[in-house]
């Protein structure tokens, strides 16, 4: 099963608010430093710091492996590797600890909804973590 979730299309007002917060913060820095190498820097740290909003995420989920892969990183997780899941609004969380950890924002991997059928993922995960722990 694979998708892709493109955030941008989906919701024109937080594009617009992206740009005006670009062109405002550009200005400030512009005004502060009379640098166009800091305006341009800002600008940059700013794309980077939203590009899981910028760009689109192609997701796949197959009996051994899930992945994530945008324009700037290709993560991939065997399902043996992951010890629990969480369910919110816009996606579920795989998380490699078996409870709720501080590190697992930096390890884990998120699944967003958009683009695909909710239900359908959410069957796919629940269905491999139940294999996974009938296993153990």
């Amino acid at each position: 099963m694979s998708w892709i979730s493109s955030p941008i299309k989906s919701s024109l007002w937080k594009v617009l608010f992206f740009l005006v917060v670009i062109l405002v913060t550009s200005t400030l820095i512009y005004l502060n430093t009379n640098s166009p190498f800091w305006t341009f820097f800002s600008i940059i740290v700013l794309i980077i710091s939203v590009h899981d909003f910028l760009t689109p995420t192609t997701y796949q989920l197959t009996e051994e492996t899930v992945s994530s892969k945008n324009t700037f990183f290709h993560r991939k997780k065997n399902w043996s590797s992951l010890g629990s899941y969480w369910i919110d609004k816009n996606g579920i969380f795989l998380s490699p600890f078996n409870q709720r950890c501080r590190l697992e924002g930096y390890r884990g991997l998120y699944l967003r909804f958009s683009g695909t059928d909710r239900q359908l993922v959410m069957n796919f995960v629940k269905r491999k973590f139940d294999e996974q722990n009938s296993n153990d």
